[in-house]
This record gives C-alpha cells, sequence and structure tokens, in this order.
C-alpha cells in the first residue's frame, strides 16, 4: 500500500481572497479523492472524487466562490487521508 507521506500537497496562495491551487505531488499511481470541508465538518466541495492518477505532479484549482472562514482540504490517495486548513478572506 502507498505511504501518503511519500506524498506531497499544498494549498496557495493560502490565505486568499480568491481562487487558490492545491498542489499535488504523487509519487507512485494512485486512487484519489480531494474534499473540502468547512469549519463545522460538513463536506462542501468535492474537487476530485475516485480518480485514478498517474506518478507526478498536479495542480488542482479551488475555486474562488467559497464564503470567508477557514476550510480544511482533505486528501485521501489509496485510502491513506492528509488534510491541510485554508484560508478564504
Amino acid at each position: 500500500m502507498e505511504n501518503l507521506t511519500a506524498n506531497t500537497f499544498s494549498v496557495y496562495p493560502n490565505p486568499t481572497s480568491e481562487s487558490a491551487i492545491l498542489d499535488l505531488k504523487l509519487q507512485e499511481k494512485g486512487v484519489v479523492t480531494i474534499r473540502v470541508f468547512n469549519s463545522l465538518g460538513q463536506s462542501i466541495s468535492t474537487l476530485i472524487h475516485n480518480v485514478e492518477m498517474e506518478s507526478g505532479r498536479y495542480e488542482i484549482s479551488i475555486p474562488e466562490n467559497f464564503e470567508r472562514g477557514i476550510y480544511i482540504i482533505e486528501v485521501v490517495i489509496n485510502q491513506n487521508q492528509s488534510t491541510r486548513k485554508f484560508v478564504k478572506l
């Protein structure tokens, strides 16, 4: 099974008042899901859902239509989860 620590992702610019980019680097091919949660823990957007992706670097757009607040971005690769905080100004 793939180790998520071998893969990395970041969100920039963060914080932002506009759209942002999720920069995802996959070391190996994997099934990827990316979701955005609000501060109440509710899933408000799925950017990618169970998509098989080859190894490499991906830039995924985070829409600017989110209201001001703090969000959690969850990346799941082959059932291994990692999260980052994202702030919309």
